[in-house]
């Protein structure tokens, strides 16, 4: 093991070294182990802070959250600890035993290094970690995000031991007389990964003797090659984006085929994680349906991991669900106020003006234009079918007198008395 390769790269992550400061999760198994040593040893003035999580799945958890306390005593570690029983949070939840462990331990991960300000959360996660995650991301049907693996730092997380081989971190404590964990469940070929390693990867080891070393090799270049493409499309994102709004992104299909071709799915991919949205079972083949988009002559529409991405006409918008919808509050006035959003004039206003949406039948007058229906115009101005329902319309007894994103009738659109359309924004806890 090249321990001074592996102390130079940790010395340059920036972040760290800038704060000095680190939450490590802390199994203690011999790869969780192998870290906090590696900054006990060698990065005396990074301050770290362990955190463990008991899952209460096997007898032997209390034996490893035993060794986890007298460790961080033994060290003078501040020490994070959280007792769950996963297998009745996932029945509650109604997901994987796996998928609930994660969703605990990023939980409260993402908890400890806010309530600590610390901006660098450190895994043990190794070469054969790595590996183990391409295959079992190919197998899913991932893109070259997956297949490039587990990424070195992602936000606050930092990975140092990818390029580490797991029989080099286990020699490395025996020769060292370093006591730690062994979790049992891991020889058991019960789950995708322990298949995968147990029977699939040893036969791939009698093919190549150099297994490890090309296969690191190989997801160094899909690592790079999965850099270059988020930078090359988040540019995109930056230079042809149309849309101002904070929560959305929207293109002309032009632009997107012209750099994309039919692979939308890699936009849809790379919008998800600009919004940050978590990624992690977002797979290639859910987003593979978009790739028909910009040949259909229809209003296309496909939700994702809370984003929604919708063909209309020649734009494709992709929409962030928000966690609290907005509700409009439409008023008018004869004042202008700080809501104002528009006007009409009111001279030859019949009856009692009514705000509402549109209604099948509705009919609208414009300047200089004949008489159309509602629907046929809103299509001629290609206002997408999403918004349509959506739209305010203001009437009186004779009929329409507005019409958002349409404007005023014609015999509202001239007079002496000048009536202002007001918009005002309320929030709601969506369900």
């Amino acid at each position: 093991m090249d321990i001074l390769n592996l102390l130079k790269k940790i010395e340059q992550n920036e972040i760290l070294m800038h704060e000095k400061r680190a939450i490590i999760a802390f199994s203690g198994g011999p790869d969780s182990v192998f870290l906090v040593k590696l900054f006990i040893d060698y990065f005396k003035d990074i301050e770290i802070v362990l955190y463990h999580l008991n899952h209460n799945m096997r007898e032997s958890a209390m034996r490893d959250e035993e060794f986890v306390r007298a460790f961080a005593e033994e060290n003078n570690l501040k020490l994070n600890i959280n007792s769950v029983k996963i297998k009745v949070l996932a029945k509650k939840k109604q997901i994987g035993l796996e998928e609930a462990g994660r969703v605990v331990r990023y939980e409260d991960l993402e908890r400890i290094s806010q309530e600590l300000n610390i901006n660098t959360i450190m895994t043990a996660h190794h070469l054969n970690d790595d590996i183990e995650t391409f295959f079992m991301n190919f197998i899913r049907g991932s893109s070259l995000n997956g297949y490039s693996a587990i990424k070195a730092r992602e936000g606050k997380y930092f990975h140092p031991l990818l390029e580490i081989k797991k029989s080099d971190i286990v020699e490395y404590l025996d020769e060292s007389n370093e006591k730690y964990c062994i979790d049992e469940t891991n020889f058991i070929p019960d789950t995708m990964r322990n298949i995968i390693r147990i029977e699939k990867i040893p036969k791939l080891e009698k093919l190549d003797k150099n297994f490890y070393e090309d296969f690191r090799k190989f997801l160094q270049a899909q690592k790079r090659e999965y850099d270059l493409q988020n930078r090359l499309v988040e540019a995109f994102i930056s230079e042809y984006n149309i849309s101002e709004l904070k929560d959305e992104l929207a293109f002309k299909i032009e632009d997107v085929k012209k750099f994309f071709g039919n692979d939308l799915a890699t936009l849809f991919f790379h919008v998800i994680k600009h919004f940050n949205v978590d990624m992690t079972d977002v797979y290639r083949s859910q987003l593979i349906f978009i790739d028909d988009f910009p040949n259909s002559n229809e209003e296309k529409k496909l939700n994702v991991a809370g984003i929604t991405a919708i063909k209309s006409f020649e734009i494709i918008k992709f929409i962030k669900d928000e966690r609290k919808k907005a509700k409009r509050e439409i008023f008018i006035s004869d004042r202008r106020t700080n809501f104002t959003i528009s006007h009409f004039y009111s001279d030859k206003i019949k009856g009692e003006i009514k705000i509402r949406n549109r209604e099948p039948g509705d009919k609208i007058k414009l300047e200089n234009r004949p008489t159309k229906v509602l629907k046929k115009l809103l299509i001629e101005k290609k206002i997408p079918a999403y918004e349509r329902d959506g739209l305010y319309v203001i009437s009186d007894y004779e009929g329409i007198l507005y019409v958002e994103k349409i404007g005023a009738a014609e015999r509202a659109k001239h007079g002496n008395k000048k009536i202002y359309i007001n918009e005002r924004k309320t929030y709601e806890q969506s369900t």
